[in-house]
């Protein structure tokens, strides 16, 4: 092992640094002094630009002599009417200002009765809410539960409405339905309708109650009165008798509060 010699170079001794480093240092000072920009020496005398014309004939005396603001010393220090300026300066018109005594008639905020509540009918027409899962599946449901928000006004009395081939008949005499005593709202009331070809109704059977068995037994009688206009056949007056209409007549309900019954007891 010691007849091989060790391959790794020596380490420099701190003289040998110090001069490399001064070495470098003095490269890049002269480096700086070589491409520095020099100022440049201006030999070209500076331009003057104003010129002097001596006045030496006498029609140019003459003309100097003429000028009124000649001797004034402030003549482009200050606005005058001589001056470049004069005629921007001075010569503007004065504005006149007009006062007249007036007053705007009063002009009132009309209220647009058609928008009344449309805010809250969209909201609820945009805002529903989702259905309720029972052991994931929706629940079922629930009856009459298809109304449509409307800003249509509330009823203000009873109304009866025909469906099925039965609306495409007309009454004899109009249905007049008072409004019925009770303390809560009412559903519509459904009649089945059987009516023979002379308008007489054979048959009227309840579909579905309102509420009150009170308005549910009124709606049948008067289902059961009604009378339509005969159909006509073949240019006859009355179509053959085996000839029916099968529709509903539907009450819609308008309540008012019951009458109040309470008495003194006598002693």
């Amino acid at each position: 092992m010691d007849n091989f010699t060790s391959l790794e170079p020596a380490p420099w001794p701190r003289r040998r640094w110090v001069f490399a480093i001064g070495l470098v240092f003095a490269a890049q000072v002269m480096l700086v002094f070589l491409l520095a920009e020099r100022p440049r020496t201006s030999t070209l005398p500076p331009q003057f630009g104003a010129s002097i014309n001596l006045a030496v004939d006498p029609e140019s005396t003459r003309r100097l002599a003429g000028l009124p603001a000649l001797s004034d010393p402030t003549l482009f220090a200050l606005p005058s009417l001589q001056g470049f300026s004069g005629a921007a300066w001075l010569t503007f018109a004065p504005l006149q200002h007009k006062f007249t005594d007036w007053s705007e008639p009063p002009r009132w905020l009309e209220l647009e009765t058609s928008s009344l509540g449309r805010t809250f009918l969209e909201f609820v027409s945009t805002n529903t809410a989702s259905a309720l899962l029972l052991a994931d599946e929706p629940m079922p449901s629930l009856p009459n539960t298809d109304l449509t928000p409307t800003n249509a006004p509330v009823a203000t009395r009873s109304e009866v409405r025909l469906e099925g081939d039965l609306a495409r008949r007309k009454l004899l005499h109009p249905l007049i339905l008072p409004p019925q005593p009770y303390s809560d709202i009412l559903t519509n009331t459904e009649v089945q309708l059987l009516v023979d070809a002379d308008g007489d109704t054979q048959l009227s059977t309840l579909l579905a109650s309102g509420g009150s068995s009170d308005a549910d037994q009124f709606a049948l009688k008067l289902a059961a009165s009604a009378r339509f206009v005969p159909l006509r056949n073949n240019g006859r007056q009355q179509a053959p008798s085996t000839e029916v209409t099968w529709g509903k007549m539907i009450f819609r309900w308008h309540t008012v509060p019951p009458a109040s019954t309470n008495s003194t007891a006598t002693p």
